[in-house]
């Protein structure tokens, strides 16, 4: 019998690649045969993936189209699977991989609208930080101002392009008609 962990490696490789040799014979063929068991966990694995891309990336699907996007983000699961659990921190890379697909100089642009989505989802899920109270300064030596250093909240990020991304994501957005742009706008404070 092999170690568990011999198992484990052989569904992740059945899931990864789609070599269900291995694996088959460790699963029970009840209703359906155990490679299109395998097959199933394979394709929810893809769809997972590709879903959390498209919850992360709406206007990169937007300006690329959905059937690019899709495919572009089924090869990018296939070779790069999350390396955590946690969907939401899955895809940091994929501006850049959705860019090279392209494979045109006029699409380079892209990656920086999807580093630009990329700093909204990590804002959006950073982690909670207190607000800083002015008030405090209050409290530090004439003497001693100069050495205060102040830390960015958690959210918080540089973000620098030579492209107008903010235009390109505000005009792309999949919810542009509804947003105009106003009070509701999530880039208002940038």
């Amino acid at each position: 019998m092999p170690a568990l962990r011999e198992i484990e490696r052989s569904f992740v490789d059945a899931i990864r690649d789609g070599d269900a040799t291995t694996l088959a014979a460790h699963v029970a063929p009840l209703a359906l045969s155990a490679e299109r068991r395998i097959q199933i966990y394979r394709n929810h694995f893809t769809i997972s993936l590709t879903e959390a891309l498209s919850a992360t990336y709406p206007t990169l699907k937007a300006l690329v189209g959905e059937a690019f996007f899709d495919q572009t983000a089924r090869r990018f699961a296939a070779e790069q699977p999350p390396s955590s659990p946690v969907l939401f921190e899955y895809g940091a890379a994929f501006p850049t991989f959705m860019a090279e697909a392209t494979r045109s100089p006029e699409y380079r642009y892209l990656s920086d609208v999807g580093a630009f989505e990329w700093a909204i989802n990590h804002a959006y899920h950073a982690d909670d930080a207190p607000p800083f109270d002015p008030s405090t300064l209050l409290t530090v030596p004439e003497a001693r101002r100069g050495d205060v250093v102040f830390d960015l909240h958690p959210s918080a990020q540089v973000f620098v392009s030579e492209y107008p991304t903010l235009d390109i994501w505000r005009a792309n957005r999949p919810d542009a008609d509804e947003m105009r742009f106003g009070e509701h706008d999530p880039a208002r404070h940038l």
